[in-house]
């Protein structure tokens, strides 16, 4: 599984807000395990919160390890 480390900006700057946005609400590659559809259980408004959550990484520390805790 190809996983992103979403706390570096390089990483971010392949994603535009609404391709996130898109991805959350509709899914990627659900049917093989990725990432599953949230459209009918969270609200634009929530989708939205949670872009903005997603770019808030960037913003909080360096990429060159692991997340606190791991």
């Amino acid at each position: 599984m190809n996983l992103h480390d979403w706390r570096d900006p390089a990483t971010q700057s392949k994603f535009t807000d609404g391709e996130l946005y898109y991805i959350m609400d509709k899914g990627k590659g659900a049917d093989r395990g990725k990432m599953p559809a949230y459209h009918d259980t969270e609200t634009p408004e929530q989708l939205w919160q949670i872009v903005d959550y997603i770019r808030s990484f960037a913003h909080s520390g360096s990429s060159s390890g692991p997340p606190s805790g791991e």
